[in-house]
């Protein structure tokens, strides 16, 4: 799995109207934490973050984090949007090892049509399972999992 290299500015100020003035100049508040580090209120540009979400990891990828003087392991554990313009409000990254198991929510994507829908007039493929608990090494995750339901 590739990995991606982040810069991060540490000591962002906390409080809704900080993070407010950063999101207009281009910049998402996040936290560090995990793995004996107190948690690191820092910033991260919106336009290399979203490069590093775009990789074919999708959002499980591994993230090198630098900050300051420092390079973290880190994936992406929650990341808050906003629900009308699904813009990034927050990203949460957690610092992991390469061999330590972790879990992480995998998306299932349905591919294909089913014939029985084809047949049916009217008939619907309802998905009731849209996320899949893993429990892997961080570089062995998938981004996704599809299901063909031909």
């Amino acid at each position: 799995m590739p990995e991606v290299t982040l810069t991060v500015i540490p000591g962002r100020e906390p409080g809704s109207r900080s993070s407010g003035r950063l999101r207009t100049v281009g910049q998402v508040p996040a936290v560090v934490y995990g793995h004996g580090i107190s948690p690191v209120p820092v910033s991260v540009d919106w336009r290399e973050l979203r490069t590093a979400l775009t990789t074919e990891a999708g959002s499980n990828a591994l993230i090198n984090l630098a900050i300051g003087g420092d390079t973290h392991l880190t994936v992406v554990r929650d990341m808050q949007r906003h629900p009308i313009r699904h813009d990034v409000l927050h990203v949460d990254f957690q610092v992991v090892s390469r061999d330590e198991i972790i879990s992480m929510d995998v998306p299932i994507v349905l591919t294909g049509e089913s014939e029985s829908v084809q047949k049916a007039d009217g008939a619907t493929v309802e998905q009731q399972l849209h996320t899949l608990t893993i429990k892997s090494k961080p570089g062995a995750i998938p981004n996704e999992i599809t299901v063909d339901i031909r």
